[in-house]
Formats: C-alpha cells, structure tokens, sequence
C-alpha cells in the first residue's frame, strides 16, 4: 500500500530524516516472527521490520532526507511472508515524518522548533503582521516580542531569537 505524504521547505545539504511507521500485527502464526514488512520513500527502501503476533510495533527508519521532494512523497508499506508462515495480516496505525526545513511559511503559519543557533528568519510571509509564540508550555504559550519585521521579496519574513530546540509557532494576523 502506498500513502502520500506532503512535505514543504525541505532543507538543503546534506541532513537525515526519520520515518516512524506504527504497525499492529493481527495474525499470530506462533513462530518466532510472524510479520515482516518493508518500507520506501520515493520508491527506495529505507528500512524494514519484523515482529511478533497480535502486537504493536513503532518501525523507525533514519535516511538521506535527499530522497524527499518538495511536495507529495510516496511512503509505501509492503508485506513479505516469513518462511514457514503461511500467512501475515497487520495494519497500519499510524506514519509520522520528521526531516530538517527551511524556515518558510505555507499559508502564512509555521510549526517549528529553533534550531541549533536559536536565531530563526522566518520567510514566506504576506503580510508583516506577525506572531510567534513559544510553545515550551502549550498550555501558557510566550509571545514573542523581540523580532525584525521587514519586507523580503513579494512578501516579508521575520527574524527573531528563540531557545534551541524550543517549539514555537508563528502565523500572520489579517493576511
């Protein structure tokens, strides 16, 4: 089976990304591994899992995050049998991708965490009307207050400083 993924301002350079897949086995064959599964991006395999029975599994896969495009990307899961196991059923929970991006905008909001430096130019933006928001605490979220706004471009970007690795998320007001 074969899922699209979209993936917008895919870094440059050379960088890793990781795919975790949650597979959940449904059939027990009551050998020591019951399911097998193999896993690609872009229809090149970056990894492949095996496992037991009526479990639970969180396949995580580390690769070149040179195989992702700008745009839809093809994640496909596909089934092999083990020998000696007559057959495999599992299903899918769930697939979540995490790669390095630029920091640009898609319909003016961005979900982020600072990077290594802490300083962040945010571009994409259409109006100069921003917002960015600490999220350490979602449940108290920081506006930011500190930040250059300035035109770039068709449109304008915002420089600002933020902890490393600290989630943040900016959007613009009135766009």
């Amino acid at each position: 089976k074969t899922f699209t993924n979209r993936v917008d301002g895919v870094a440059g350079g050379p960088a890793t990304a990781v795919l975790t897949v949650r597979l959940q086995g449904t059939t027990a064959a009551g050998r020591s591994r019951d399911h097998w599964a193999i896993i690609s991006v872009n229809d090149t395999v970056v990894g492949e899992g095996r496992w037991v029975g009526q479990t639970a599994t969180n396949l995580v896969l580390s690769f070149d995050q040179s195989l992702l495009v700008e745009g839809d990307n093809r994640i496909a899961i596909s089934a092999e049998v083990e020998p000696m196991v007559s057959f495999s059923t599992f299903y899918l929970d769930w697939i979540e991708l995490t790669y390095q991006r630029q920091y640009e905008a898609v319909n003016d909001q961005l979900v982020f965490r600072g990077g290594a430096e802490g300083g962040v130019t945010l571009t994409g933006l259409s109006v100069g009307d921003v917002q960015v928001l600490d999220l350490g605490d979602p449940r108290a979220p920081i506006p930011l207050t500190s930040m250059l706004i300035e035109p770039s471009g068709p449109g304008w970007q915002a420089t600002f400083e933020v902890a490393p690795g600290a989630p943040c998320a900016a959007f613009t007001i009135g766009g």
